[in-house]
């Protein structure tokens, strides 16, 4: 506890065999951490079975990458301490995805702009006056 909060870390590991006890074991050496959320990111070692020793609660994402992992960590943070999963999508998963659906949403905007310039300025050039042509 900090300050009457709950503090929960999440910690993604891939191919962390030799690290990831002492680095779990340091988060609880203060006492201000709560949980030590540990999301094993298909290592290929033993990271899953060293974390498991400690007193974190390891939890396994099957797709590949840190944001992936980093994802499901913040999901499992927000309902070990008691969130829905719609609150959950609400202030945690949704505010994550901002920058992305709004990337998505201005490359799909300049993408129907470009298109529709292209087929505008096609239109004109094949539909010349018969007089100029030959």
């Amino acid at each position: 506890m900090w300050k009457s909060q709950t503090v929960s870390i999440v910690l993604p590991a891939y191919n962390e065999e030799q690290y990831i006890r002492p680095a779990v074991e340091d988060f609880f050496v203060d006492g201000v951490v709560d949980e030590v959320i540990v999301v094993d990111n298909n290592s290929r070692d033993r990271t899953a079975e060293e974390a498991a020793g400690t007193r974190a609660r390891v939890v396994r994402e099957t797709a590949q990458g840190y944001g992936h992992a980093l994802r499901r960590g913040l999901r499992e943070a927000s309902f070990g301490l008691g969130a829905r999963r719609r609150s959950t999508t609400i202030r945690v998963v949704f505010p994550a995805a901002v920058s992305g659906i709004t990337a998505a949403l201005i490359l799909g905007i300049s993408r129907a702009i470009g298109e529709t310039m292209i087929v505008a300025i096609a239109s004109t050039l094949t539909a010349a006056p018969e007089s100029l042509s030959m």
